[in-house]
């Protein structure tokens, strides 16, 4: 099957809003029914540019995944292309018009009827119900190609894929995918573990790197896929060696927590430059309350003094971005909670503040453990936004090396 997806907005091409809806669409289509995308398409809101690109999307193609351009708003104009394509009009639908207006009154809103184009449907096409959110999706052809039209909004676009597009979509033949998520190694290592399994033609074997951690995505075609793609698996694991950290799409708070549980260890964090980011990604593991049992948020320097116990002199003499800093966190956060683990972290996440020996992007981090400290001084490059990031994924690392009998330096 010729798959084809294609993105709708502004915001996208301008840079503003990253298109992360084309990219789940297309790991979707070949977790879940054995189908790879030919490719992916980012056009913006101009009617003429939204009606072309359906056109040339669609051409020759069996399926057209559309995100986007179904809002209220009068550059959302999906719709208007699709009834400018085949020259027919747009009809609201009653019964969605009515749920719409009675959510509206609801959320104590004032009607405008510019809202109703959240529920216009071009003539010939079918309406997708809209689970979590206001705007109709869309079903119809173009030609041979069957097209689906998507909201933009990541958490109604995926509602609406699971419960209304993807039970229509048939399989490709006979399939099996397995994904595997390694932590603690870096790409690279992880591609040399994994190059003779790459270098085969069946199954696909991919790597990709995610947010601290590598996701190995394996798919098996043809007779016989799921033998094959689940001897590819075990493969894999063993040639993952302890970088391997379970089966499926795992974030490294994800990972972090298992590995506390399967030890029975407890964890709590202070952090100064992450402002709670570090518990923030702990936190959003379901179960995590088993093992992390709270961190604090110690920015200024008499909290750090006053909540964790940082002594005074350290503050004053080595100052709040130090090795001593960071190990006075570790130390405090894991004694005043009473965890097996602590994890302190303090840097200048910039764009200011940096001065001559610590400049922007200076990070100290620590760990306490079982009475053993812990240091590592880094040097972050990007924004604030970046360096933060990389403190945490760093910070959760060398946590999954002490768990695993290493020294965090070596990272």
């Amino acid at each position: 099957m010729k798959a084809f997806i294609l993105a709708v907005g502004d915001e996208l091409i301008s840079g503003a809003v990253a298109d992360t809806d084309s990219s789940w669409l297309a790991g979707k289509l070949l977790e879940e029914r054995g189908i790879r995308v030919e490719g992916i398409r980012v056009c913006g809101d101009a009617l003429e540019e939204v009606r072309g690109a359906l056109e040339t999307c669609a051409l020759g193609r069996d399926l057209l995944l559309v995100t986007g351009g179904l809002g209220p708003t009068e550059d959302d104009r999906v719709r208007e292309a699709l009834a400018a394509f085949f020259s027919v009009p747009l009809e609201a639908d009653g019964e969605a018009l009515e749920r719409l207006k009675a959510r509206i009154r609801e959320r104590g809103i004032a009607w405008s009827e510019s809202m109703a184009r959240q529920v216009r449907v071009p003539k010939g096409f079918r309406p997708l119900a809209n689970p979590v959110g206001q705007a109709l999706g869309l079903e119809g052809r173009i030609g041979e190609c069957r097209v689906f039209a998507l909201p933009g909004v990541p958490s109604e676009m995926k509602a609406m894929f699971q419960a209304q597009v993807l039970p229509r979509i048939p399989y490709a033949g006979e399939h099996a995918s397995f994904v595997l998520t390694a932590a603690g190694e870096p790409e690279a290592l992880v591609g040399e573990k994994l190059r003779g399994l790459m270098e085969k033609k069946e199954p696909l074997v991919g790597v990709t790197a995610q947010a601290g951690v590598v996701r190995v995505r394996i798919l098996a075609r043809g007779d016989g896929a799921e033998a094959r793609a689940r001897a590819a698996a075990e493969e894999a694991r063993r040639a993952l060696g302890e970088a391997f950290a379970g089966f499926g799409a795992l974030t490294l708070g994800d990972v972090v927590v298992r590995r506390l549980e399967e030890r029975g260890l407890t964890l709590a964090v202070a952090e100064s430059c992450t402002g709670g980011l570090l518990a923030s990604t702990l936190v959003e593991v379901p179960g995590a309350s088993r093992v992390f049992l709270g961190g604090f948020v110690a920015y200024a320097n008499q909290a750090k003094e006053a909540w964790v116990g940082v002594p005074r002199e350290v503050l004053e003499s080595k100052g709040a971005v130090s090795r001593e800093a960071a190990l006075a966190l570790a130390r405090g956060a894991a004694q005043r909670a009473g965890a097996d683990l602590g994890a302190g972290i303090t840097g200048i996440a910039g764009p200011g503040g940096g001065v001559p020996g610590k400049p922007v992007g200076t990070v100290h981090l620590a760990w306490f453990f079982r009475g053993e400290e812990h240091h590592q001084a880094c040097r972050f490059s990007g924004d604030r936004s970046d360096v933060r990031g990389a403190a945490v994924r760093r910070s959760l690392w060398g946590i999954l090396d002490l768990l695993c009998r290493r020294s965090p330096e070596r990272i």
